[in-house]
């Protein structure tokens, strides 16, 4: 127990400062004339005197040119085919309990970023990026409590809504971003969480079916007795934890696998507060990480953007990519640090699983060119416009490859609800995609 309170020690330390720094720019953007501690801060690297303020984006980033909707909205189709896909290196994999896994990732991320660095001529480093970075990196952690506590189709949906609308919210309010057609904006929007909210009852029969064994150990497909739910729930809370901790028990129990030379079983008590707390406790707890991590992961664009709004000369002249290398570094040394309190956590044995660093490094990359896809749409759509498209379609995607590829969503009723999710989703995409530069 005291570990864990170290554990969410650091985690409520390392989000003062985000926190912080949001709420100075909440204040802050409400004066356009004033000059902007972001473009300050942005000019360190040259050592140049900044005495820009904002850019007016009332109207929207990137306007309503032919060449920047084509940009943009081809930039929001890469960003969600990348998003839905990144993850397909590591599905053979087990990554354990997930923080040695994010380390790779974030390496990855960041390779892909000293890519794009070097192919846009080394711009300058931005540090205000990596506030952002730190933003995301945590809500990224906190996954994977929030998939031990509530699963991760609920934990996927409740982060995703919240994630949709806090970024929204902020291209609304914090940027001044409006749409020319409002109406359709908004129906837009209310209509793709609905089709959100539809994905969400589509349950893989992988992480949903519960087995029960008889005296024999074999599987009892049809029990005479059904498991009440609460039954269920703590089978759940077991399958995951075991998941989590890489142990390979058969349904007797007599095989185990042992993880950096120890028994998997030991690592496993690591992770048993979760289990300690009640049906109720787990639901409040899992939905509140799920709240905190959507709006952690929203906050991720929010400096860049801000940066694109400064006036002075060397802001006016970088491209929305030439943010991203900045972003990626904070990424990584978020990791890194997130990593180190890990090992400290486990005592120095940390769960590492070597054949999981190639996968890991693969899906990283993918990430990362997602990403760099979604800022250059946010900067052409603005985030009104891009940020319900990118953050709803890749859920549709990862269904879809469930369903033809992978073969985990079976059954009629699950077919159903990803048609009717569909349903939902493509009308409010259309609608968004409208209210950019259509008038009502």
């Amino acid at each position: 127990m005291p570990r864990d309170y170290f554990f969410f020690s650091g985690l409520a330390l390392l989000l003062v400062v985000p926190c912080s720094v949001a709420e100075s720019l909440s204040n802050q953007s409400k004066n356009s004339t004033g000059n902007s501690w972001v473009c300050d801060l942005g000019h360190t690297t040259l050592g140049v005197e900044s005495h820009g303020g904002w850019v007016d984006k009332s109207s929207g980033g990137g306007g309503c040119s032919s060449k920047s909707l084509a940009v943009g909205f081809a930039a929001v189709v890469i960003a969600v085919v990348l998003y839905g896909s990144n993850f397909i290196p590591v599905k053979r994999f087990d990554t354990g309990d997930g923080m040695f896994f994010q380390w790779m990732l974030c390496i990855g991320i960041w390779l892909c970023g000293l890519v794009i660095n070097f192919a846009r001529q080394q711009p300058p480093f931005f540090y205000p990026a990596v506030f952002g970075a730190i933003c995301w990196t945590t809500g990224n952690l906190l996954a994977v409590p929030i998939i031990k506590l509530i699963g991760m189709t609920m934990g996927l949906t409740v982060w995703g809504i919240f994630n949709m609308l806090s970024g929204w919210l902020q291209g609304l309010l914090l940027l001044e971003e409006h749409p020319k057609c409002e109406g359709f904006n908004y129906g837009g929007l209310a209509t793709i969480i609905v089709g959100v909210i539809v994905f969400g009852f589509v349950t893989s029969e992988g992480k949903t079916q519960q087995q029960t064994t008889d005296e024999s150990g074999q599987e009892e497909k049809n029990p005479l007795i059904p498991k009440s739910f609460s039954e269920q729930m703590k089978e759940s809370a077991y399958s995951q934890r075991v998941t989590f901790a890489g142990m390979r028990h058969n349904a007797v129990g007599k095989s185990k696998e042992t993880i950096n030379g120890e028994d998997a079983s030991k690592k496993d008590t690591d992770y048993s507060w979760v289990d300690k707390l009640g049906f109720w406790p787990r639901r409040i707890c899992g939905f509140g990480l799920s709240v905190v991590a959507g709006l952690l992961f929203s906050f991720a664009f929010t400096f860049i953007q801000l940066m694109e709004m400064c006036t002075d000369k060397q802001h006016k002249d970088m491209k929305a990519i030439d943010y991203t290398f900045s972003l990626f570094t904070g990424i990584l040394l978020a990791s890194s640090f997130w990593f180190i309190i890990y090992c400290i956590y486990k005592k120095n044995k940390p769960v590492v699983y070597p054949k999981v660093i190639l996968p890991g490094l693969v899906s990283g990359i993918m990430w990362g060119m997602a990403t760099a896809a979604w800022i250059v749409a946010n900067s052409e759509l603005s985030l009104t416009v891009s940020y319900p498209l990118v953050s709803s379609g890749p859920g549709a995607l990862s269904s879809l490859y469930g369903i033809i590829w992978f073969r985990e969503i079976k059954g009629l009723k699950n077919i159903i609800l990803y048609l009717v999710g569909l349903v939902f989703l493509f009308p409010g995409a259309i609608l968004i995609g409208l209210s950019k530069c259509h008038k009502c």
